[in-house]
């Protein structure tokens, strides 16, 4: 049996309507608010030879369609200048740079092709799967049948059906991706303008691991959370009660002489100290000549390697006592200021502007003190609240409205849900076996001590929803 290109296109709408809400969907999630096309994935958007691509010049195409003989399903990023957008490379250019860091075993299954001017005429296949060149017009990544005199057969179409399917997956991740790098984008951004900045929220909403891929984006353009190969950059620490000035900036140690025979004591830089002069001699002399103009010193700034300070839990230790002095430093950048400790006989401590500190605060802790006013004044607060879209399995999702429903039927009045609520990532597992171990060794002992502090309004009735989650 042979399908007819109407055919095609009605048996396509019909069989592939819910990937088309699911296309619609992503895409709306990007655009906000702006209208959209059609549910189907053929609809009287240009003309009928082609699927719906919203924002085409602005974002990826769920690209069905034919030309030049050819019936064409993949992806498509078309970079073509019109008269409504005149230089598409700008908005497109995180979708390639997205698309071009997935792994190539994870797109190796469809080829890449390389399209002349509006996508006419197939020049060559792309054997690493990246876009090279922005400034190339057309790029398709799929596949694409010969059309004989109209028809397409029923072996073909099951093919057609699978690669979308697949394809879906790869548009899926690049426009998820892109969503969540504008994000941390934003967030970068707060982070280079007030130089230090705490993500606080309740536990489990991925504060450290938000961290760390603000840091691996800041220096490598990437939003994996690794920074293994970035160490002499970043630093990551925890803070405690008992962490001190003499920790944490600058202190006395008492080391053995040379001969091993004795003590002596000699005053060491700490981890903010270190990452400072680091950071400093990153910048160079001529960033702190006084004649240097200040579009200079923007240029070395921008330039310069950055330097970043990871602190988790900042807000377990007493930040006005570990900070000391260096509170004044942490706003006024590239200012000296004179330390308790002098080391070669200088007590300067500089922090440089091109020294970052990002902290995670856990608001749902009670047992810790809060920050006081003057410091709290010199930190940009991000709040990182759960995320249900980010949970992969629908039975994590299950459980997650199940405990939300807990906290919103019987948290205790002198509590905010929003910051003691169980994060996404007590609800995020590979399979049904690891989330029911998350929820017997995690979720529910953290729901059992919620009650005993008072958190959650103990009775015997929650007791036991909590006892048959």
């Amino acid at each position: 049996m042979q399908l007819t290109k109407e055919e095609l296109k009605d048996k396509l709408n019909n069989n592939l309507y819910r990937l088309g809400l699911k296309i619609q969907s992503i895409s709306k999630e990007y655009h906000g608010k702006k209208k959209l096309g059609s549910k189907l994935l053929f609809g009287k958007i240009r003309d009928d030879n082609y699927s719906f691509h919203v924002g085409g010049l602005r974002e990826p195409q769920f690209n069905i369609g034919w030309s030049d003989n050819k019936f064409r399903y993949g992806l498509a990023f078309s970079i073509q200048a019109n008269q409504s957008l005149t230089n598409p490379t700008v908005e497109l250019k995180p979708f390639i740079d997205y698309f071009n860091s997935i792994p190539f075993k994870d797109k190796e299954k469809f080829n890449f092709y390389k399209y002349g001017n509006s996508g006419k005429g197939l020049n060559e296949s792309i054997s690493n799967k990246k876009i090279d060149n922005i400034n190339d017009t057309f790029w398709f990544y799929g596949e694409f049948i010969e059309w004989n005199k109209g028809n397409v057969t029923d072996s073909q179409y099951e093919r057609i059906k699978e690669v979308l399917r697949d394809i879906f997956t790869i548009y899926e991740r690049i426009m998820t991706g892109v969503n969540k790098m504008e994000k941390i984008k934003e967030k970068i951004n707060l982070l280079v303008n007030r130089h230090q900045i705490i993500l606080q929220g309740p536990p489990g909403t991925g504060k450290t691991r938000l961290a760390k891929q603000m840091v691996n984006f800041m220096i490598n353009g990437d939003i994996e959370p690794n920074i293994e190969d970035i160490k002499e950059q970043v630093k990551l620490i925890q803070f405690h009660p008992s962490y001190s000035y003499e920790d944490f900036v600058r202190g006395i140690v008492a080391t053995t002489t040379k001969d091993g025979k004795g003590v002596k004591y000699e005053t060491q830089n700490k981890i903010l100290a270190t990452m400072a002069k680091k950071a400093k001699d990153a910048l160079g002399d001529e960033y702190y000549q006084k004649d240097t103009p200040n579009e200079r010193k923007k240029e070395i700034l921008t330039e310069a390697d950055k330097y970043i300070l990871i602190i988790d839990e900042i807000n377990r230790a007493n930040l006005s006592s570990v900070l000391g002095e260096l509170i004044y430093a942490l706003e006024y950048r590239d200012e000296a200021v004179e330390s308790m400790y002098d080391i070669d006989g200088s007590r300067e401590i500089t922090l440089p502007s091109n020294l970052y500190i990002i902290g995670t605060m856990n608001t749902a802790d009670r047992s810790i003190g809060h920050i006081d006013y003057a410091i709290r004044r010199r930190f940009a607060f991000e709040t990182i609240l759960p995320q249900k879209d980010n949970i992969n399995l629908d039975e994590g999702k299950k459980l997650f409205e199940k405990v939300e429903n807990i906290f919103s039927k019987n948290l205790s009045p002198e509590f905010e849900k929003s910051k003691v609520m169980l994060g996404h990532s007590y609800f995020i597992a590979d399979d049904e076996e690891e989330l029911k171990n998350k929820l017997e060794y995690q979720v529910k002992p953290l729901l059992m001590e919620y009650l005993s502090d008072g958190v959650l309004i103990d009775s015997e009735e929650i007791k036991e929803i909590i006892k048959n989650l």
